[in-house]
């Protein structure tokens, strides 16, 4: 004869063969619990919890790719100004009167 052992999930109370002819076998004798509410009560709070986790992922992702793309556009900004004023800069050097006399002076040496 093989005994059906139930074993509740919140208290961990094990039934015995006396506790089937006293209590129901759907409830649990140590804490009063149906098993099967509980269970069904369990999956869906572990259902809940795991989209919860899920949708939390996704923001972190999008947030991570807002903050990569924010980065290189401050970097791409900050090279373009560099680059610009180094062009700038460079002109102005070759335009410059006081540089081409100093050269002229030079070259005459």
């Amino acid at each position: 004869m093989i005994e059906n052992k139930k074993i509740c999930t919140r208290c961990g109370y094990l039934r015995k063969p006396l506790d089937d002819i006293l209590i129901p076998a759907a409830e649990c004798p140590k804490c009063g619990i149906i098993y099967q509410k509980f269970e069904d009560g369990m999956l869906a709070f572990d259902m809940a919890f795991n989209q919860k986790r899920m949708n939390r992922s996704k923001k972190r992702r999008s947030s991570n790719f807002a903050y990569i793309l924010i980065f290189f556009l401050v970097f791409a900004v900050i090279f373009l100004v560099g680059f610009i004023s180094g062009i700038t800069y460079t002109k102005f050097e070759m335009q410059s009167p006081k540089k081409n006399t100093q050269i002229q002076t030079m070259n005459q040496n």
